[in-house]
């Protein structure tokens, strides 16, 4: 019995320990990526495309292109990349659209890497063809900010097939997210339009379930509560064990005290008195 309040007071110290440090840890953002409440992030004001490795005009782009799209914000979370990669699109001169790969970075695993996406049209372009890239009016930052607007950049291909790596995206390796996409334009794919109404009913701002959300004392008191609970009932089972404690007579004697028939109780009660 001495060695098992003993491991039970390690236990209980553990759960100290994992309220006091592990838990706010937990909510700042450690299973979110390491983002700590995208603090970064918070002094940027809006979200946009800041630079495209494939410029709107670019003329003799290769027929494989690693296109590589900068935002300002983190839109590649595991809680938003899915979503967001339904904003892009590439299509032809006649409108069609052409099937794409999203490549984003795992920002769990990539701490430096959060705010870049790259498209890759799943097969080999035409030649001396017209291609339409854009991004939709509703994608958003891991924090909920919506993007400034649409985004379209124009290109022509050209005649060759490159062979150039894109350096960031092959330093990424396998800590990697990969997504589909072979829709076409739509309403939200068209610069100074508005989200419509099934962009808008998640405001900017707002965002899905995240760790970094909950408040840091709730969630330490309740690991502490959780932890405690656990703690009382293998040591209330550890010495039920040992004494017999609730077994035979006591354990009838307090099945019937909870008992909804009031004879019942009472002649449990005699008779466990007498009993004794």
């Amino acid at each position: 019995m001495k060695k098992f309040f003993s491991v039970l007071s390690v236990f209980l110290c553990a759960a100290l320990l994992l309220a006091q440090f592990g838990a706010p840890a937990l909510a700042s953002g450690i299973i979110t990526g390491n983002d700590p409440p995208d603090d970064e992030d918070a002094n940027v004001n809006v979200l946009t495309l800041v630079k495209s490795s494939v410029a709107n005009g670019a003329r003799n782009v290769p027929l494989n292109p690693v296109i590589q799209l900068d935002f300002t914000k983190n839109v590649v979370n595991f809680l938003t990349a899915r979503q967001n990669a339904t904003c892009y699109h590439l299509v032809d001169s006649d409108g069609n659209s052409v099937p794409i790969r999203i490549i984003v970075p795992d920002d769990q695993m990539q701490q430096d890497v959060k705010r870049n996406v790259f498209i890759m049209p799943a097969e080999n372009l035409r030649p001396d063809t017209i291609y339409k890239l854009a991004v939709d009016n509703t994608l958003i930052s891991k924090n909920g900010d919506r993007i400034d607007d649409a985004h379209q950049i124009v290109f022509k291909t050209g005649t060759q097939v490159s062979d150039k790596a894109n350096p960031l995206l092959a330093g990424l390796g396998m800590n990697v997210l990969t997504f589909t996409n072979d829709q076409p334009l739509n309403e939200n794919s068209v610069p100074g339009s508005s989200p419509t109404s099934s962009a808008l009913s998640r405001p900017a701002g707002s965002n899905r379930f995240s760790f970094a959300s909950i408040d840091t004392v709730l969630l330490s008191r309740i690991v502490l509560i959780t932890a405690v609970c656990a703690l009382v009932l293998i040591a209330f089972l550890q010495v039920r064990k040992k004494t017999g404690l609730f077994r035979g007579p006591e354990r009838a004697y307090w099945r019937t005290v909870f008992s909804s028939d009031t004879e019942e109780r009472q002649r449990h009660s005699i008779g466990y008195s007498e009993k004794r």
